[in-house]
């Protein structure tokens, strides 16, 4: 297999394994995006979004191969994805002690919107024991639900399912 194809291959595995709260957001919207008409600028705007996937793509990838073989191994993989995680669970922590402003260790509506105006667009789902405030553990859990709807083919299990007979996972 070419350096693209396991760039590719690695690019596919962690989009759809930390996918987060890409599935919250508004799909119509989204397709109807994607229908409009395409300009020049379009396609200036489309090349530069590729380029740039295609950056984050092989920086993963050169991330990952450790030993520059232009492959990835079981033992590579295990570890790319450990400090993958590290890193996130350090940024949410970062951002989450960011945002909480008084320092009481959860998140208001006003702290939330005031740091991330996405989350607090879902503040009220994810609010669990609706008391208000999100804590760290509400705010994993509501990640936790969002990528395990996603299915295998990166299609969410809410969406519009009119066309496509139901199939269980």
């Amino acid at each position: 297999m070419s350096h693209r194809m396991h760039a590719t291959a690695l690019a596919a595995a962690v989009v759809f394994a930390f996918s987060g709260f890409a599935a919250a957001q508004d799909k119509p919207a989204a397709k109807a995006a994607t229908t409009s008409a395409t300009t020049a600028n379009d396609d200036e705007n489309s090349a530069e979004q590729a380029a740039a996937r295609q950056h984050y793509v092989d920086r993963a990838f050169a991330r990952f191969d450790t030993n520059k073989d232009g492959k990835i191994d079981r033992d590579e993989f295990a570890a790319g994805i450990g400090k993958y995680l590290d890193r996130q669970r350090h940024a949410f922590n970062r951002d989450f002690e960011a945002a909480d402003a008084n320092h009481d260790h959860k998140l208001s509506k006003t702290e939330v919107q005031a740091a991330n105006p996405m989350l607090a667009e879902h503040f009220d789902d994810i609010d669990a024991n609706h008391d208000g405030f999100l804590s760290r553990h509400e705010i994993r859990e509501s990640i936790r639900e969002q990528q395990a709807r996603v299915t295998v083919d990166g299609d969410d299990q809410d969406a519009d399912t009119t066309d496509k007979p139901a199939t269980q996972h």
